[in-house]
């Protein structure tokens, strides 16, 4: 007869402990300044622009053609601010003065910390020709900009822009929470979790750091280098960590009888889709592409809805107080 050896991993039981644990409260805090920025850049966002006369002045927007001489890149009717930080102030400085139709030609020195790799620490020379010069004009900050926003009045537009950035800030809190809260599960609960887990989280990060390193610009002739037998020994902790909180989340999921329905399949995906200025069709294209099904994110739904259910059953402990005022009782 014919014999063979069917080898089954299987979960291990954990009794996972999650009820009551303890995480710091930190208070949702906008403040009054905070909300003006927002408001003013609402406000910078919706001007409009008309054709100035004179020579560029510092704040006012020009269309120009420039060329940097040293990298024969030469760029036709980039939109530029005098005065934006985008550039060294050297740049702004140099287009003062200068009149619609008029070249100049100077050198800028980028510093050692800017933001491109390739500018950082080096000195280019530029070609300018400006050909339009334009007066930014922002709209009054009055009910009648808040009427075109499509609120009732300032007043309105305010709360508003208050409510939205409280609940940014209480998402962003909650994340930080649920964090520890795994990290707090991870390091009360000692056990192995299935090699198969632990395989498959190595497989996602070392696939994303491939992707890192694809994306990272090489020397000249050069392939970024990457040592895929280092890096598993170096992601073996964390895909361990991470395989032991997928266990117990699952488990936890089984206990407080959590599912995902289409309801939020469905919620989710139009989410996605918007943030991601995209249909949702093409979402969904790109994770069955990536993932050969919609399970992934389902899963990222699922552990997200065992996460709100740890903190719900968290115990939550006042935010420590510090300085002279604490002292006092």
């Amino acid at each position: 007869p014919l014999e063979f050896t069917l080898t089954i991993e299987v979960r291990p039981e954990v009794d996972v402990k999650y009820e009551g644990m303890k995480v710091k409260d930190v208070p949702v805090k906008v403040k009054d300044q905070d909300v003006e920025e927002t408001l003013k850049r609402l406000r910078e966002e919706r001007a409009t622009f008309e054709p100035a006369s004179g020579p560029v002045q510092m704040g006012q927007t020009v269309v120009m053609d420039y060329e940097c001489v040293e990298d024969g890149k030469s760029f036709k009717d980039e939109v530029f601010k005098v005065g934006s930080d985008i550039m060294p102030a050297e740049f702004s400085e140099a287009l003062v003065g200068v009149i619609k139709g008029g070249t100049t030609e100077f050198e800028v020195a980028f510093p050692k910390d800017y933001y491109s790799p390739e500018l950082a620490g080096q000195v280019r020379t530029f070609k300018v020709t400006v050909k339009e010069i334009k007066d930014e004009l922002t709209p009054e900050f009055d009910d009648e900009f808040a009427k075109d926003m499509e609120f009732d009045d300032l007043d309105s537009l305010k709360k508003h822009v208050r409510q939205r950035m409280e609940d940014s800030q209480l998402q962003t809190i909650e994340r930080m929470q649920k964090g520890l809260l795994v990290k707090d599960l991870i390091e009360a609960h000692e056990f192995a979790p299935p090699e198969s887990y632990v395989d498959s989280e190595i497989e996602n990060m070392l696939a994303q750091e491939r992707s890192r390193s694809l994306a990272t610009p090489a020397e000249e002739g050069k392939t970024p280098e990457f040592d895929e037998k280092a890096r598993r020994e170096e992601l073996m902790p964390e895909a361990v960590n991470r395989s032991k909180a997928s266990v117990m989340l699952d488990i936890i999921g089984e206990r407080e009888k959590i599912e995902v329905n289409e309801e939020d399949m469905k919620s989710r995906i139009i989410q996605m889709s918007m943030e991601a200025n995209t249909s949702p069709e093409n979402l969904m294209k790109y994770y069955v592409a990536k993932d050969g099904s919609l399970e992934g994110l389902r899963q990222v739904i699922f552990e997200e809805k065992v996460l709100d259910a740890v903190l719900s059953k968290a115990r939550i402990e006042p935010e420590e107080k510090t300085g002279k005022k604490a002292e006092k009782k």
